[in-house]
């Protein structure tokens, strides 16, 4: 399943050529990816004992995002791993591709700073938002 995100862009997020900044369209990525970094999250006492940890970005950016116009990001996973996944997000205003990023999350042991295993349970979660190779390109 795609999972679809609305940003209307603000206008001081305009910089000095005329567009969104690219940390925006970043920042945007990382909102609209939220939904899923959140269920890798658990504590224990108060204190986080599981988180996602982002180790790799590939970004692209395509075009320039102009204030004015909704950027809508669609989000889902292309890869689940034992430890890990791959989130395809990309990002269009008016229905033409602006930036796209592939995000890898780990799944994290906050208390012992290692990777572990992704759960059943979370994996079940996490396969609700999988595509195909085939249906990637958002």
């Amino acid at each position: 399943m795609i999972k679809e995100t609305n940003f209307s862009p603000r206008v001081t997020e305009v910089n000095s050529g005329n567009h969104i900044g690219n940390l925006n369209i970043l920042a945007w990525f990382e909102d609209a990816r939220s939904f899923l970094t959140n269920l890798f999250q658990s504590s224990e006492n108060g204190v986080s004992k599981t988180n996602a940890v982002i180790v790799n970005l590939d970004v692209n950016f395509i075009a320039e995002v102009h204030y004015g116009s909704d950027v809508k990001i669609s989000s889902s996973i292309v890869r689940l791993g034992n430890k890990s996944c791959s989130i395809y997000q990309e990002a269009k205003q008016q229905d033409v591709v602006v930036a796209s990023v592939t995000a890898t999350l780990v799944n994290f042991d906050m208390v012992q700073r290692q990777s572990i295993a992704i759960s059943e349970e979370l994996a079940k979660q996490l396969s609700v938002w999988q595509v195909k190779a085939t249906e990637s390109a958002l």
